[in-house]
This record gives C-alpha cells, structure tokens and sequence, in this order.
C-alpha cells in the first residue's frame, strides 16, 4: 500500500526539481550520491525537451553536482581509510572494487561512473579515496564517466522530443548498458587496434 505514496513523493521531487532548472540538477546531483533516490536523469530529460539549446547546461550541471559529491565521498575515504568502505558496503564488493582500482584506476572509476550499476559511483568513489588514487586522476575519471552520462541522457532528451519522457528507467539504463558493452569491448581490445610500441 506505500508503493503509490513513494511514487508520488518522487514524482513531486522531480517536479520541484524540474522548477529550479540547472541550479536544481546541481542539488539533486549532489544529494543523489548519499541518500535521495531521485536519478538526475529523470530531471535532465524534461528539462532538455522543454529547452534543447540548453541541453550541455543541463548535463554539465547534473554532472557537476555528482562530481562534487564524488569528491566529498574521495575525501571520506582518504581520510577514514579501508574501514569507512566497508561499514557501508559488502566486504565482497569492496575487495573487488580495490582489485579494479589498482589494476585499471582510471577507467575502473569512470566506468562506474557511468554504467548503471547501483551504489558503483559511490563505491568507487569512496574507494578511490581510500585505495590511495590520486586526487587529479579521480576528479578527471568521475567527470568524464559523469559528464558522458548525463551528455547522452541529455541527448536522448534533444533526439527524441516530448517522446524522451515517457522513456521509462529500464529503457535508458539499456542505452546506456549498451553504450557500456561497447565501451568495455574496445578497451579490452585495445593492445589489437592500438598495439603498444615495442621500442
């Protein structure tokens, strides 16, 4: 019986979102990160189909507010170490996360700050932190899978008009799932169509 009561109180965040514009999609960005279970997306899409020419504001400032929660969480992480990670994830999770960290840092980060994986962004964020990645590395890897993210959403937003909101949330996720298997194919593949020099 609370499942229509939930929607609704989403519904009206969307909507007070909605009003407050890009400003609005900094906030929700930020706030997203830690405990609000509105997706920025679903503010992005309305926004771009009401105003396109102001598509690349609205996907920066998504973008914008979850990196700038991204650092926040860095910054949990560097200064609680290994210990914060795992009083909020699963030690399997965390374990795996630092596997990929150390191994594949950069892309290991903006990958999860693109795919639709839940609490990725967050884990590896947090984890970034406290697996010693550099500050720069981390902020440059979160924007670009956070910028590229919202850029395609927004995209959906110009290229598909009115019928981009009725997009449901299974049906981005599969874009951007799919944009990820692409993604994740060509990097594995790299050493075969960009062989590293031998000298």
């Amino acid at each position: 019986m609370q499942v229509p009561q939930i929607d609704s109180t989403i519904e009206v965040s969307r909507e007070f979102f909605v009003s407050l514009g890009a400003p609005g999609l900094v906030v929700l960005g930020f706030l997203e990160f830690f405990f609000f279970p509105l997706p920025p997306m679903f503010v992005v899409i309305p926004l771009t189909v009401a105003h396109p020419e102001l598509a690349v504001v609205y996907a920066l400032s998504a973008a914008t507010g979850s990196v700038i929660a991204g650092v926040v969480g860095f910054t949990i992480g560097r200064k609680g170490g290994r210990r914060v990670v795992t009083s909020r994830f699963p030690e399997r999770r965390v374990d795996q996360a630092e596997r990929y960290v150390d191994e594949h840092g950069f892309a290991t980060v903006a990958l999860g700050a693109f795919a639709p994986i839940p609490e990725a962004h967050e884990l590896l964020s947090i984890g970034a932190g406290a697996f010693s990645m550099r500050l720069g590395t981390y902020v440059a890897a979160a924007a670009l899978g956070r910028g590229a993210k919202y850029f395609l959403v927004a995209g959906l937003g110009v290229a598909l008009g009115r019928t981009a909101r009725s997009l449901t949330e299974a049906e981005i996720y599969s874009v951007i799932g799919v944009v990820v298997v692409v993604v994740v194919l060509a990097y594995a593949s790299r050493d075969y169509w960009a062989p590293r020099p031998t000298w």
